[in-house]
């Protein structure tokens, strides 16, 4: 499957990027980079890193997109990501100097989806600006040239994380929630319900003998930390899991935007249902709110249903999507880590 990534690189995004670059089953085409977890610079680097890390090839369009949301003032969250959003890992992950594309990630992925001869599958994992730029711009090219947007975005019971009702990445750019939830692309929304449902415990890393001395790696530290024949990808995961376990004083770290490529990959791990959902765009404490429209019969007098519009994900197998995480990012050999090339 060829996809386009748009991100905003912390620490959840990196794991999804080192899941979609170590896929046979996946062919990534480019990565655009929105502000969100970082500004969009620091987006840009930490992106860069990952990149380096999994020996992306140098044909994946690699872009600098939107650096603010379209009416929200701009907000970041270090302390959840980092000063460097990627952990602040001591020893850092290296400086990368991978070449960022001259143009904007709007005018890139325009160009591309140009060139396309079929469609591609996009997988958004930060707020919606770039998406809702490009489709501003150019709504009958992205009808025609995008199958599908995942959207790691939203909720549909379990109220937020920015908010007491928001999500972060609905939240941080709800106009552009708003612009692409309401268009006539097939969007599927994979909801902070289903983030909080897939994670690592401490214990299962320690289990399958990844870990040995848990403050040594985290920290950089070398001494039979990680199983010798472990892939650099498998260690920059262990590093990023063990790091949101030691940051937050949980014993478990979760690995929601890297569960919506496992997703990809493995399509029958989540169901999903179609669903009105607008975005709240007044409310003084709802702003940023998908609103699902969950109600099984509506009579009159009641405000009357509106068309379904978006997929929701409503139901998972944690195990499934563990076991591909694991199986493509965890257990990788180094002997397998080439650099992953693509199509054009």
């Amino acid at each position: 499957m060829d996809i386009w990534l748009d991100v905003d690189t912390g620490v959840d995004d990196a794991q999804a990027l080192l899941l979609a670059f170590s896929s046979s089953s996946l062919n990534v085409r480019g990565v655009s980079c929105v502000a969100g977890n970082g500004t969009v610079d620091n987006v840009v680097k930490a992106t860069a890193k990952i990149l380096d890390v999994v020996n992306a090839d140098k044909n994946v369009l690699f872009c600098r997109g939107i650096s603010q949301p379209m009416i929200e003032p701009l907000r970041v969250c270090p302390q959840i990501h980092g000063v460097d959003s990627l952990g602040d890992l001591d020893p850092p992950l290296q400086v990368s100097f991978r070449k960022v594309e001259n143009k904007s990630a709007v005018e890139c992925m325009l160009d591309f989806l140009r060139s396309l001869e079929s469609s591609i599958t996009v997988v958004a994992l930060g707020p919606l600006s770039n998406i809702a730029a490009l489709y501003q711009i150019a709504p009958e090219l992205c009808s025609s040239k995008i199958d599908k947007i995942f959207w790691m975005g939203g909720s549909r019971q379990a109220g937020g994380n920015a908010s007491a009702w928001s999500e972060a990445n609905a939240a941080y750019d709800p106009e552009a929630a708003h612009v692409v939830l309401s268009s006539d692309l097939p969007v599927y929304m994979y909801t902070w319900d289903m983030y909080l449902r897939v994670g690592f415990q401490k214990t299962e890393l320690q289990d399958w003998g990844l870990v040995q001395n848990m403050r040594d790696i985290v920290h950089g530290g070398s001494e039979n930390a990680l199983a010798e024949e472990m892939s650099t990808t498998a260690v920059t995961s262990v590093r990023l899991l063990l790091r949101d376990m030691e940051h937050f004083k949980i014993e478990e770290a979760l690995i929601g935007d890297a569960a919506v490529i496992a997703s990809l990959i493995c399509p029958d791990s989540v169901k999903w249902e179609k669903h009105h959902v607008a975005v709240e765009l007044q409310g003084s404490r709802t702003r940023g709110m998908t609103v699902c429209d969950l109600r099984p019969e509506v009579y009159p007098p009641d405000e009357p249903k509106l068309p379904e519009n978006v997929y929701v994900a409503v139901d998972l197998d944690a195990s499934a999507l563990k076991e591909c995480f694991v199986k493509t990012v965890l257990f990788q050999k180094k002997i397998n880590q080439n650099t992953h090339t693509h199509t054009q």
